[in-house]
C-alpha cells in the first residue's frame, strides 16, 4: 500500500487550476462525528468532460491519500478500500462540478480535500493528474509548490 501511494504521488503533475472550494462560501467546514460531509469543486480552464475526476485528501502532517474517482461520463466509479461504503463521488459536466459525499464522519476525516483531473497523457502506463486546490490555505499552497519543485 505504501509503495502504491508513493507511485501515485510520483504520477502527479501539479498544475493549479482556478477552483471553487466548498458548497458553502467558507473554506472550513465543521461537522460532528457520524454526520455526512458534502464538498463540491468546480473545474475551469480545461474541457471538464474529458477526464476522470479524482478525490484526494491530506490529514495534517500525513501524505496525500487517494479516495476515489468518477469516470468522465459518470458511467463508473472506483473507491479506495478504506473509503468504500461511505464515499460517493458524482459529477455534473454541464456545470464543471465534482461532488464528494463522505458519511459516518470521525475525527480521522479532518483533512484538506482535493479534486484532481486525470490527464489524457500517460507515461509508463501510470496516469498523470492535475491537482487543483479546493482551499485557499496559503500553507497548503506552499506545500504543493515545494512538492512541484522536487518533482521537476
Amino acid at each position: 500500500m505504501k509503495n502504491a501511494l508513493c507511485l501515485l504521488l510520483l504520477s502527479f503533475s501539479l498544475q493549479r487550476i482556478k477552483c471553487q472550494s466548498m458548497e458553502s462560501t467558507e473554506s472550513t467546514v465543521q461537522k460532528k462525528p457520524g454526520e455526512t460531509l458534502t464538498l463540491s469543486c468546480r473545474g475551469s480552464g480545461f474541457s471538464f468532460g474529458c477526464c476522470s475526476m479524482h478525490l484526494i485528501r491530506q490529514q495534517a502532517g500525513k501524505p496525500l491519500v487517494w479516495m476515489g474517482r468518477v469516470y468522465s461520463d459518470s458511467s463508473g466509479y472506483d473507491y479506495s478500500e478504506s473509503f468504500k461504503g461511505r464515499t460517493e463521488v458524482n459529477r455534473d459536466n454541464s456545470k464543471s462540478m465534482v461532488y464528494l459525499k463522505l458519511s459516518g464522519l470521525t475525527a480521522e476525516d479532518s483533512a484538506v480535500y482535493y479534486c484532481a483531473k486525470q490527464a489524457q497523457l500517460t507515461i509508463f502506463q501510470e496516469p498523470f493528474f492535475s491537482i487543483f486546490l479546493c482551499t485557499s490555505s496559503q500553507r497548503t499552497q506552499n506545500e504543493l509548490e515545494k512538492m512541484e519543485k522536487k518533482m521537476v
